[in-house]
């Protein structure tokens, strides 16, 4: 089997889905999107993987001229793995025994930088590192390379339906298309907040891996040069504080904190009482800020919209994504209506004045929010399926 280790991030399953759970951890389940195979429609079959800081899921995929299409996925939580050989082969053993299935090929996306010769990489969210070698040592598999996960995901979104997106109406513009054979960007706030750019070249899409959620956070304007000082301040951060300790699960929370101390923001009672309990609180301030019954709530999640509305400027501009801009991510999909109310659209047309020359451009360039939660998935198997994609 081939496998390439890919980075992190999501392609839909299709046709008829069920759950089974048994003979697994009692945290894994396995989606079945094509129960009743007939493999004579698919000529090859591969193993697509995502490790992310969040979750694990390994699928196999059928290859079609158009894209890949989904056969089954396993999921479960990464920090409830032992090993991610385990995972490896209880996919290769299904594919075996619920289809008669022997795979040769594959991709595994990881959530971290990927050394030169694809062989090693240290995820950025958990302490825990992969090696082809061990791969190679314990599993069926005859050849293991690792790749970034936001590389999966932009090879992923060149392959989406688009009844898969959601455009974003820019004020004074409207929705322009994308250029075709134009560069594009890929923003993905999670566990972290990772970035990617795709460039045309040899009649497909490229991805180019990047750490640009690592970079260093100014804030704009006084407000959010607050909310850098008080990170910085009140020691949530490592050091500097960078993108992602605001864009991610943990920078929503970071900038709940900070307005949770402020003047007039005193949350209610039974909100208080729900977010003690809470063991993950970004989706409840997502929740409260959406409905409006909370005033820390609300001015969190609009702040982290314009934070996102800020990075996606910076990494539009610095990939010239007239290709479109992609935002990717349950925490998007999960703020949907923040992303469409015309919040989004204002500040990222807002770091210039208008008659900036360089706001022509800004204004021609797409906006998606990508809806599919596997595209990450998607992408590694079109990479296992064409490996010249790796430039290994």
């Amino acid at each position: 089997m081939v496998v390439y280790l890919y980075n992190f991030c999501n392609v839909m399953a299709y046709s008829i889905r069920f759950i089974n759970q048994e003979k697994q951890g009692k945290d894994m389940q396995t989606v079945y999107s094509h129960p009743n195979l007939n493999k004579r429609d698919f000529k090859r079959f591969v193993i697509a993987g995502v490790l992310g800081g969040t979750k694990l899921r390994i699928a196999v995929y059928g290859y079609t001229p158009k894209k890949p299409v989904m056969i089954f996925k396993t999921e479960q939580t990464s920090d409830s793995i032992q090993t991610l050989i385990d995972s490896v082969n209880d996919a290769l053993k299904q594919a075996k025994e619920h289809y008669n299935i022997e795979i040769s090929e594959g991709v595994i996306g990881v959530a971290g930088p990927v050394s030169q010769d694809r062989t090693q990489v240290q995820l950025t969210n958990l302490s825990y590192a992969v090696t082809s070698d061990i791969i190679l040592k314990n599993s069926m598999l005859k050849r293991v390379f690792l790749m970034n996960d936001l590389e999966a995901i932009g090879l992923g979104v060149t392959l989406l339906d688009a009844d898969e997106l959601i455009q974003i109406k820019l004020p004074g513009v409207g929705y322009k298309n994308p250029v075709p054979r134009g560069n594009k960007a890929v923003i993905a706030a999670g566990t972290g907040l990772g970035e990617d750019i795709l460039v045309w070249s040899r009649g497909k899409y490229w991805p180019i891996a990047s750490e640009g959620g690592h970079c260093l956070l100014a804030g704009k304007g006084p407000d959010q040069q607050k909310i850098v000082k008080f990170l910085t301040k009140k020691g949530k951060v490592l050091a500097t504080p960078l993108y992602e300790d605001v864009l991610s699960g943990r920078g929503l929370v970071h900038i709940y904190e900070f307005y949770r101390k402020q003047p007039k923001m005193a949350e209610d009672k039974k909100i208080a009482k729900a977010m003690k309990e809470a063991d993950d609180l970004a989706p409840l301030i997502s929740k409260y800020g959406i409905e409006g019954k909370s005033k820390p709530c609300t001015a969190a999640l609009n702040m982290f919209i314009k934070f996102y509305a800020n990075e996606c400027f910076n990494l539009a501009l610095k990939g010239k994504a007239l290709g479109g801009l992609y935002i990717v991510g349950s925490i998007a999909v999960q703020n949907l209506p923040k992303f469409t109310d015309g919040l989004f659209a204002e500040e990222f047309l807002s770091p210039h004045i208008p008659e900036h020359p360089i706001m022509d451009l800004v204004r021609n360039i797409p906006l998606f929010l990508v809806k599919s939660s596997d595209v990450n998935l998607l992408g590694a198997a079109q990479a296992a399926f064409n490996p010249e994609i790796l430039n290994i």
